[in-house]
């Protein structure tokens, strides 16, 4: 419902509270409510998703960077960037992910190294590789050798039904 997006950023905006014994509740709210703006998607939200990237609570940067994943869109690509650099990791490879969403191949090597692994499951990993389009095509028909069955099938229909819909009549590899 695109009405809580308004009291959804008032919640995970709200500052933290100065009795210590408010501040595990107070933070599970803003997590809570950084969860569903992603899931939202407004980009509208970005604005206040940023600098909670900096947070000092692990929590919420981490709800943070998931939820600039749901915002992404290519037109804020330039916003996203700088989160490449962060030093925390969840921020860093979630970043790179939703660069990847928005269509921007920037972060695509954070994505698909061992490091983001720790971080990325392989089906985001794999969800990057689809939205990067043709500069993510080699990154793709490498999780056809992955060692978990439903991202190798996954992989193979994927791969199938782009070779379907691109079909110009000339097959363009074997898939055996």
């Amino acid at each position: 419902d695109p009405q809580s997006h308004n009291p959804l950023v008032s919640l995970a905006t709200e500052p933290e509270p100065t009795d210590k014994d408010r501040v595990k509740a107070w933070a599970l709210v803003v997590q809570e409510a950084l969860q569903s703006l992603g899931e939202l998607g407004d980009p509208a939200a970005l604005d206040d998703v940023l600098p909670l990237l900096d947070n000092k609570h692990p929590g919420i940067r981490q709800a943070a960077a998931q939820a600039l994943v749901g915002i992404a869109r290519p037109e804020l690509a330039d916003a996203i960037k700088p989160a490449l650099q962060h030093a925390d990791p969840e921020v860093k490879y979630r970043a790179a992910l939703a660069l990847a969403y928005g269509g921007d191949a920037l972060g695509s090597s954070l994505i698909f190294s061992d490091a983001a692994a720790k971080v990325l499951s392989g089906i985001e990993q794999l969800a990057a590789a689809v939205t990067l389009g043709s500069s993510g095509e080699d990154r793709l028909i490498t999780f056809l050798d992955s060692q978990h069955e439903a991202l190798r099938h996954a992989a193979l229909v994927i791969l199938l039904a782009r070779d379907l819909t691109m079909h110009d009549g000339t097959p363009a590899r074997c898939l055996g």
